[in-house]
């Protein structure tokens, strides 16, 4: 008998007793490798049971794992997190990560004996690790930088995939470099272990002007595109044929959203007083979401807003402000991530229309208050106010969105 003669029936009972324990769902995923009646069955269960972003918290030194809160929906409702709520996954020995994107772990090294320019790409549900090339010598992990990566494919080793990860010098400027792995067919490593390289292949670091003001990067429509302080849009172009990385401004129309709405009412432009997000809608929007400050404390949230470019005219785009997302959805945005999900059935905790995010108030990361936003009202359904402080204790530091829902 063959694997896939398997009845689908049985495959179910396997599948829940599989899931019955939190912490067997990297098992569960490496269902999807099997074969394609499998993969389909396995995709199923998983959707149903990850369908929101996880939490990453903070690593203790020595790092040999990385924890995640599993019930994001709960988190405002608890001071510290249960075995029941959370999954443990190992990690290489001295190693951190940094960022996530749609499921991947950006990995580097953490201790000084071994600060080096290594980083890996990991995806700790299917176990496979991909070492990239060593970063250029003025650009290397920090855990107090505003580390983000983002991927053009679902899967890092696809032959079409670039890589674009943002870097904090020295908390005064900001860097983007590209890198194009080598193409590994991503079927034949579905549901396997595996350590991957990529060592022919080499980061990119266009010129950029004012990179300083770089707030965010995000991947839409088959480009790669930053944001700034300004709310200004710059497009990468890729150049195959001589592995160029371009960049030119969007001409965006923004006067409606500075001057006429007033929405940073502490001065256009002002570092202390604003943020800017992007992230793509379920309706395939790009948003962007303006965080602005309370004058009195630079990183407390006091207002939202949350804005969708218009691409109606190729020569002339322009945001305008919307108090109502097309779809059933809610927003969580982290401090240096941003993801949009379905409020649905497997989702019931979460509200439609509702910004979930999380504060910080020093370079360290620490958080210090997390709430819950109306977009329609512009009200706040609910804000913290202990300060963050017994979160601050068990190291609810350095928050990072991890998507499971991006791995298959």
């Amino acid at each position: 008998m063959a694997w896939n003669d398997l009845l689908h029936e049985l495959l179910s009972i396997i599948f829940l007793n599989i899931i019955k324990d939190n912490q067997n769902l990297s098992d569960l995923y490496q269902c999807l490798g099997v074969c394609r009646s499998w993969r389909q069955l396995a995709k199923e269960f998983l959707f149903n049971i990850a369908p929101s972003p996880w939490l990453m918290l903070n690593q203790k030194y020595p790092n040999q794992s990385v924890t995640f809160y599993t019930t994001l929906c709960e988190f405002h409702n608890t001071t510290r997190p249960t075995p029941e709520s959370t999954l443990k996954f190992g990690l290489i020995d001295h190693t951190k990560a940094y960022a996530c994107y749609d499921g991947w772990l950006l990995l580097g090294y953490d201790n000084m004996d071994f600060r080096t320019s290594t980083s890996f790409l990991y995806n700790p549900l299917s176990g496979v690790l991909l070492q990239l090339p060593p970063f250029p010598g003025h650009l290397r992990l920090d855990a107090h930088g505003t580390i983000k990566f983002v991927i053009s494919k679902s899967c890092p080793t696809d032959r079409d995939c670039i890589i674009c990860v943002k870097f904090s010098i020295r908390g005064t400027s900001t860097v983007l470099a590209f890198c194009k792995p080598d193409p590994i067919d991503d079927y034949s490593i579905k549901g396997k272990r595996c350590l991957l390289s990529s060592f022919s292949s080499y980061w990119i670091v266009p010129p950029e002007k004012d990179s300083s003001e770089i707030e965010d990067i995000i991947f839409y429509r088959g480009k790669f595109y930053s944001i700034d302080m300004f709310a200004a849009l710059y497009v990468y172009n890729y150049d195959s044929s001589t592995d160029v990385i371009t960049s030119e401004p969007v001409i965006v129309e923004w006067f409606n959203v500075f001057n006429n709405q007033k929405v940073a009412t502490g001065g256009v432009g002002s570092r202390n007083r604003n943020c800017n997000s992007l992230v793509k809608s379920k309706s395939g929007d790009l948003l962007m979401i303006k965080r602005i400050f309370n004058k009195n404390y630079a990183r407390v949230t006091e207002d939202c807003r949350v804005f969708k470019l218009n691409l109606s005219n190729i020569d002339y785009y322009h945001w305008s402000e919307i108090s109502n997302l097309k779809e059933e959805e809610a927003l969580i945005l982290g401090w240096h991530d941003c993801i949009s999900i379905s409020v649905s059935e497997y989702n019931p905790a979460y509200k439609p229309n509702c910004i979930y995010f999380f504060d910080k108030y020093a370079s360290g990361g620490k958080v210090i208050r997390y709430g819950v936003y109306d977009l329609k009202t512009r009200t706040f359904i609910s804000y913290s106010d202990d300060n963050g402080v017994d979160r601050d204790h068990e190291n609810y530091k350095c928050y990072r969105l991890f998507a499971p829902s991006g791995l298959w």
